[in-house]
């Protein structure tokens, strides 16, 4: 589910990311260069509330990698320890504890 709300923020950003030079467009042609000044001030409220979304946009997507991240990392040490747990005595006596502990990075 985290990974699909990823993709669409992504996606969303990239299509937002496309609209900010269009408007930056129109606001020189047409702002500016025809002195449409209402149409000007719209277009900047424009850009500035695309740049506040991207900026929310932006700040979710790493939330949300990094939750994923987490995740996976917590699965991977969970697996690790939990086949550690499987394995024998044996296994522990006639190998240094050192060995054991640079094997799953720890």
């Amino acid at each position: 589910m985290r990974l699909g709300l990823l993709l669409g923020l992504i996606f969303l950003g990239s299509i937002l990311g496309i609209a900010s030079p269009f408007l930056l467009r129109e606001a020189v042609d047409k702002g500016i260069l025809e002195k449409d000044f209402e149409l000007l001030t719209w277009l900047v409220v424009g850009m500035i509330a695309l740049a506040i979304i991207n900026g929310v946009i932006s700040v979710a997507q790493t939330w949300i990698s990094n939750q994923v991240g987490q995740r996976v990392m917590h699965d991977l040490r969970a697996a690790v320890f939990a086949h550690l747990q499987r394995m024998s005595l044996a296994f522990f006596t006639h190998t240094r504890s050192g060995e054991v502990q640079a094997r799953i990075g720890l």
